[in-house]
C-alpha cells in the first residue's frame, strides 16, 4: 500500500511536551506533509500559584496556525468519531502522555508512527532519557516505529544513535534527541508512506522498561557511590530534581542538588564521616561523603528560594558543615 499519489500527506499530530515541539515544527515546515490537527492534553495548573498553562505543543501549534484539540480522553465514541472524520494518512505521536487504543490506531491507513527517545527495545516507557543517564550509558538514540496498542513494542522504521556526553542532563539530552527525531521524521515517514520501508520487529526478549518519575524519585541515596550519585543528579534535572533533607534546628529542609561533580571516586572527603555527612573543602566549597567516594556540591537550592553556588550557600548557612543529609 502506498500513499504517494496523495501528497501532501495528511497527518494528525499527537504531542504534549517540549520534546515534541521541534518534530511538529519540522513536519509543518515540510511541504510534503499537511498537519491538519494537533491533539494535545488539556491545559493544566502549573507552579505554586496554579496558573492554568497550555502545553508546549499547543503553543507551538497555535503559533503555526494549526487547529488544536484537547480531549480529556481518546477512548470514548466521541473521540473516535472526531478522529475518524479527519481523513488522514497517519497519526504521528510524540510524547503525548497517553496510550492510544488499538481501535484509534486503526483509523488511518498507515496507523500511528511514534518517535521514542531510546534505542528500542531498551528503555521503553515514560523516562528513557533519565534512565539512560542514571545507568551510565555512553550512548542512546531515537527510534521511529509503527505503533501497536502496547507501550513502545511496535516494529521499528528507523534508529539513529547519539553519544551521551559526561555533562549531559536529562534536559540537555532530551533537546538533542528531539532535534535528532525532527531530522529523522520527514525522510522516514515519506519512505514508509510510499511503501519503501518495511518495519522491523523488535526483539522483545531484550526489552528494558522505565516509568513515569514522581517527585519522591529524586531523593538521593547517599549510600551509593559518588559516580552513581553524580549521574543521578544529572538524570533528575529538571524533573524531579535530585534532593536531600537537611534537619536544621529541628526542622527538615529540602535541599535540591542542582549540580555536583565527583571529588574522589573512592575516598571520602572526611574519613570519619558517614554517607551524607557534609564537609568543608580546602577551597571553601562543599563536599559530601558517599557510600564510596565523595562529591563536590556545586549548586544548591532551598525549596522556595533561588539556586546559588555552594560556596555562597555555605557563607549563609555555615552550620551545614558537619550536618548529615538524608
Amino acid at each position: 500500500m502506498s500513499a504517494a499519489s496523495r501528497k501532501p500527506y495528511k497527518l494528525v499530530f499527537f504531542g504534549t511536551s517540549d520534546f515534541a515541539v521541534p518534530i511538529l515544527e519540522r513536519l509543518h515546515a515540510d511541504g510534503d506533509f499537511s498537519v491538519v490537527e494537533v491533539v494535545t492534553q488539556p491545559d493544566r495548573p502549573v507552579g505554586r500559584k496554579r496558573v492554568l498553562t497550555a502545553p508546549p505543543v499547543k503553543r507551538a501549534a497555535m503559533a503555526a496556525g494549526i487547529p488544536v484539540w484537547q480531549p480529556e480522553t481518546i477512548r470514548g465514541e466521541d473521540a473516535y468519531a472526531h478522529l475518524a472524520k479527519r481523513g488522514v494518512d497517519a497519526f504521528v505521536v510524540v510524547a503525548y502522555g497517553k496510550i492510544l487504543p488499538k481501535r484509534v490506531l486503526e483509523i488511518p491507513p498507515f496507523g500511528g508512527v511514534n518517535i521514542h527517545g531510546s534505542v528500542l527495545p531498551s528503555y521503553r516507557g515514560a523516562s528513557p532519557v533519565s534512565a539512560a543517564i542514571a545507568a551510565g550509558e555512553k550512548e542512546t538514540g531515537v527510534t521511529v516505529m509503527v505503533m501497536d496498542e502496547k507501550m513502545d513494542e511496535g516494529p521499528a522504521l528507523a534508529i539513529e544513535k547519539l553519544p551521551i556526553d559526561d555533562e549531559d542532563t536529562a534536559d540537555s539530552l532530551s533537546r538533542k534527541l528531539s532535534e535528532l527525531g525532527a531530522h529523522m521524521i520527514g525522510p522516514t515517514l515519506k519512505l514508509y508512506l510510499e511503501g519503501h520501508l518495511v518495519p522491523t520487529p523488535q526483539d522483545h526478549a531484550k526489552a528494558t522498561y522505565t516509568r513515569i518519575l514522581a517527585r519522591e524519585d529524586g531523593r538521593i541515596d547517599w549510600k551509593k557511590g559518588a559516580e552513581e550519585i553524580e549521574r543521578f543528579v544529572r538524570a533528575m534535572k529538571p524533573w524531579p530534581e535530585a534532593h536531600a533533607l537537611w534537619t536544621r534546628k529541628g526542622m527538615p529542609i529540602k535541599l535540591a542538588i542542582r549540580k555536583a561533580s565527583v571529588l574522589h571516586p573512592t575516598s571520602r572527603c572526611d574519613a570519619e564521616g558517614h554517607p551524607g555527612v557534609i564537609c568543608k573543602l580546602a577551597d571553601g566549597t562543599v563536599g559530601v561523603n558517599c557510600g564510596r567516594g565523595s562529591l563536590r556540591l556545586e549548586e544548591i537550592q532551598i525549596e522556595g528560594k533561588n539556586p546559588i553556588d555552594a560556596k555562597s550557600f555555605l557563607n549563609g548557612y555555615p552550620d551545614l558543615v558537619g550536618a548529615s543529609l538524608e
